[in-house]
């Protein structure tokens, strides 16, 4: 939603990279997730509203060190420890993180062929023509969204069901993966863990309120109707008929 919404992919993929653990969403949830955002009434205190400048630069910093973290700790792990299944390949680590990162680049995919967004007040250039400002722009400053749920197309079904299929694969690869490590003390294997969900749990807290303050600009959620696309088809074919005359 970030990276949709927001218009931040930078951080969204800060926030990736640092958080590899997915799981799958079924299709209907996509449309339940967006709606969230308007049925959700969480107001964050006052207090925090003055602290946004320095909790933006918290926020990147946090993200850019669980990114760090997940990279030294894939690292470290193949380079010290053995595997059963996996030999001969200190880059299996490596690949797990990164097929994570990559499921979440197909889920902004395909939430983007989901959703359109629109500006209220007919202010589209000031929030879509300055995409690298908007990294660092505060939400509560940005213009008011409204986001159209579109009907599902055939790009959209093809696009998420790969990224499901995707997902089943890098739960199925990395139970594998590490549920074969050998050698590895107790102590070591509570540190591993402990490293994983650090990183999660961090990017989580940023990625929470980031989509409250998301809340305070989407004013407007509606789907997309049969009926819309009957009568926009037809107008186009009306101009399309006029033009030929």
């Amino acid at each position: 939603m970030l990276s949709v919404f927001a218009k931040r992919p930078l951080l969204s993929a800060l926030l990736a990279a640092g958080s590899p653990a997915v799981f799958p969403l079924r299709s209907f949830e996509y449309t339940r997730t967006i709606e969230d955002l308007l049925e959700r009434d969480f107001q964050k205190p006052a207090i925090f509203n003055d602290l946004d400048p320095v909790i933006l630069v918290l926020e990147y910093l946090l993200a850019a060190a669980s990114v760090g973290n997940i990279g030294e700790l894939c690292y470290r792990l193949g380079g010290r420890v053995l595997s059963a299944i996996f030999t001969g390949d200190e880059q299996h680590y490596f690949i797990w993180a990164w097929i994570g990162l990559a499921i979440h680049g197909f889920g902004a995919l395909t939430l983007y062929r989901r959703t359109k967004v629109t500006t209220l007040g007919g202010e589209y250039d000031q929030h879509h023509g300055h995409t690298v400002f908007n990294q660092f722009k505060l939400q509560a400053r940005q213009t008011r969204l409204c986001i159209e749920i579109r009907r599902e197309s055939l790009l959209f079904l093809a696009i998420y069901w790969f990224t499901t299929l995707l997902t089943v694969c890098h739960i199925v690869y990395g139970t594998i993966l590490f549920s074969s490590m050998l050698f590895i003390s107790v102590e070591d294997a509570i540190s591993v863990i402990a490293r994983l969900m650090g990183s999660v749990i961090v990017c989580r807290i940023v990625l929470s309120y980031e989509l409250v303050n998301l809340q305070s600009i989407v004013k407007e959620i509606k789907k997309e109707r049969i009926a819309d696309i009957t009568d926009a088809t037809a107008e186009r074919e009306m101009e399309e008929r006029q033009g030929s005359k």
